[in-house]
């Protein structure tokens, strides 16, 4: 719990020192123009103006983090409506803070292209934020794709985050596993977990330890299945030892019953 609360206390730090420093650089090239186009204005104002635009990225920040698992229409969906406040936001506080209110050209208190040039720093900075999330992510995760398919023996467990802690998943506590999108999703007996891992990568890793590939969605230790079972519907489906039900193609059953006859 504490070193949940000291990385959650530097995330924010750095937050807010990475928006500081993004209106710091807007406030002195805003500045710099409005010297070149002879437009005599504060710098100490323009940089309270320009603080104040940026400052709801402090919250944006950590709700695109939240999302980070989501799907890329989520995605598409929150940078829509996160950039559409953001604008909603800077267009009033320009409307009453911003050095260029009443001059000529500008309307809410700034030129035309300033919304515009702003919508791509916010699209820029929604990248970078997904971008870090992904590089911090590699570093985490220890079974690579290429680490897995060249080792001569499956791994012994990974590291993963889940609310803010780090944890270490040994292979052998894994109950089942099932694909969510990019990743797959860890069943223990201490409850899930979320891997950057394809299931595929997964299996190759895992099926010396007992692991067969059911479903294309679905890996399950046969040690934990209670029972194989036709559904009235025509399909084939195993019930597991936690109680969870999941379906079984064709080729799933093939080698499931290869497993467990052997």
């Amino acid at each position: 719990m504490v070193i949940a609360l000291k990385t959650k206390r530097v995330e924010t730090f750095v937050t807010v020192v990475a928006v500081a420093l993004v209106a710091v650089l807007m406030a002195v090239l805003i500045w710099e123009r409005a010297s070149w186009d002879d437009i005599n204005v504060s710098f100490g104002h323009t940089l309270y103006w320009q603080l104040l635009v940026w400052s709801p990225w402090i919250a944006i920040i950590p709700s695109i983090w939240a999302a980070r698992y989501r799907p890329w229409f989520i995605h598409l969906l929150l940078g829509s409506v996160l950039i559409a406040l953001h604008y909603l936001w800077f267009r009033g506080v320009s409307s009453d803070i911003s050095p260029f209110v009443g001059h000529a050209d500008t309307r809410y208190g700034v030129f035309a292209y300033f919304f515009l040039f702003w919508t791509l720093i916010d699209l820029t900075f929604y990248a970078i934020v997904l971008a870090v999330f992904r590089v911090r992510q590699a570093q985490q995760q220890p079974a690579t794709a290429s680490a897995v398919a060249s080792a001569p023996c499956s791994p012994e467990g990974w590291s993963v985050m889940k609310n803010g802690d780090r944890h270490w998943v040994k292979a052998d506590t894994i109950h089942w596993v099932e694909a969510q999108g990019y990743y797959a999703r860890l069943h223990t007996d201490a409850g899930d977990y979320l891997l950057r891992e394809s299931l595929t990568d997964l299996h190759e890793a895992l099926k010396r330890r007992g692991f067969v590939r059911v479903h294309r969605s679905t890996l399950v230790r046969v040690n934990h299945i209670e029972q194989l079972s036709r559904h009235k519907r025509g399909y084939w489906q195993v019930r597991l030892s936690d109680g969870v039900v999941r379906r079984v193609s064709r080729e799933g059953r093939k080698q499931l019953r290869e497993k467990m006859s052997g």
